[in-house]
């Protein structure tokens, strides 16, 4: 029997042994860490597969025309669209997800803060103002941008118009303050 916990970085379990020695126990420190990394990478997982759906119902809703799973698979195939091109910005996508959500589980243990929800939040707003602040830098390296394949994202997705620019934050704040409930 054992529970498992997230806290902070770390994650603590809490098991018992039937005999008195604990030769029996089968968990290490090193299958601690293993644990732990595991539940960040799917807190990470589930919380990116959560933004992108609701990304892309919000593009198939024409409510905005921002599309990062786009924008990236044609960055990396130099095609708009195709299985190939949306398979290869999804895998990004929930790639990055998960190397986020280390980021931010780090950011949040050094500053010695709990990741709570709005903390996550909080760190969603800033990941979108810095990340929004490079996208002109994404644009010049994306070759569908300079062939207008695909709209340049510009400053805090200001490309995609007002809806773009809400939607870009939202779904970024939205990620941590998922992130942060899943863990």
């Amino acid at each position: 029997n054992y529970k498992m916990e997230y806290t902070h970085l770390y994650l603590t379990i809490d098991y018992s042994c039937n005999n008195k020695d604990n030769n029996g126990c089968i968990f290490t420190k090193n299958k601690e860490i293993f644990m732990g990394a595991l539940c960040v990478a799917k807190a990470g997982l589930m919380a990116g597969v959560i933004m992108g759906v609701i990304a892309m119902m919000l593009n198939m809703m024409k409510v905005t025309t921002l599309d990062l799973t786009q924008y990236i698979g044609c960055m990396l195939t130099g095609q708009k669209s195709g299985a190939v091109s949306m398979a290869a910005g999804l895998v990004i996508h929930l790639v990055m997800s998960v190397i986020f959500a280390f980021i931010y589980v780090w950011i949040a243990e050094y500053l010695a803060m709990p990741l709570t929800p709005m903390n996550g939040a909080l760190f969603g707003l800033i990941h979108s103002i810095l990340g929004g602040i490079m996208m002109p830098l994404m644009d010049n390296m994306n070759g569908c941008v300079s062939k207008g394949r695909v709209k340049a994202m510009n400053m805090f997705a200001q490309g995609h118009d007002t809806t773009g620019t809400i939607t870009y934050f939202g779904i970024h704040i939205l990620y941590g303050a998922l992130l942060a409930m899943f863990l």
